[in-house]
């Protein structure tokens, strides 16, 4: 992973290390109890004190094999079992909504809360949990996962720690998925050479007739290649097929930054 070099203070490059740390050492994990403690020492290097990376089945409840890897205490895992379970989940319904990680104070803008969902939220507040950013890990157009970062204290998540989390829980995933059988899902057919030209160059802000100009073709040529990749993964916008590629691993995320 590389960040600009202008104008980075001291927590950015921090924060820059921990997800280059991270992700080297997590495509070569082979164990679940190492994967733990590398995202247990990512989350805390990330200014939060907890983290919870779970399958997503709708409207079953939390059980060993959803929750793939947790730090969280034990009211805190209490929570996710009982409380945001099905229609009642808050958490779900927003990871349905967003295209990127999200702090749980944006939820309200992102879904109309039931009252149940709600009163979920409220339970979460009064167990302790004063921050929280989920990082939605979806495929195939649904959310099949999703990676909570949490903390009892409160503070204000930053653009540079929102991006580097987002980065952190595709890794972890990616990594949990290659080691446990609960985890595994089919791999996408893989996008041709055209197809990941343009969207690395998308995922690095270019416009499609940027696109072009770089790759010799004409803009409307950009579009079709994307769109058929959308179609590939069934995805419904350029964002969700980025997300994507680079869970999948077809996409690196040092390629995009």
């Amino acid at each position: 992973v590389v960040f600009e070099e202008q104008a980075l203070d001291p927590k950015t490059v921090t924060v820059a290390e921990t997800v280059q740390q991270f992700t080297r050492e997590a495509r070569q994990v082979t164990e679940l109890a190492t994967l733990h403690w590398l995202l247990d020492e990512a989350t805390v290097d990330l200014g939060f004190a907890h983290f919870a990376l779970m399958l997503r089945l709708p409207g079953v409840a939390c059980d060993d094999d959803q929750l793939l890897l947790s730090s969280f205490p034990q009211g805190w895992r209490r929570l996710l079992r009982d409380a945001m379970v099905g229609p009642a989940n808050p958490v779900a319904a927003a990871c349905e909504q967003a295209d990127a990680g999200f702090p749980w104070s944006a939820i309200p803008a992102l879904v109309r809360l039931s009252s149940q969902q709600r009163s979920a939220l409220i339970e979460a507040g009064r167990l302790g949990i004063a921050t929280a950013l989920t990082v939605p890990l979806p495929k195939r157009g649904a959310t099949m996962a999703h990676c909570t970062f949490a903390s009892s204290e409160r503070f204000e998540i930053g653009a540079i720690a929102a991006a580097a989390a987002q980065a952190v829980a595709w890794f972890a995933f990616d990594a949990a998925r290659r080691i446990t059988p609960t985890a595994s899902m089919a791999r996408d057919q893989p996008l041709t050479s055209r197809q990941r030209d343009c969207l690395k160059l998308y995922a690095r802000g270019k416009s499609d007739r940027d696109i072009a100009v770089l790759l010799g073709i004409s803009h409307r040529t950009v579009g079709e290649y994307i769109e058929t990749a959308k179609r590939r993964f069934d995805v419904a916008t350029r964002q969700q097929l980025l997300t994507h590629a680079l869970q999948s691993g077809q996409l690196l995320f040092e390629e995009v930054v």
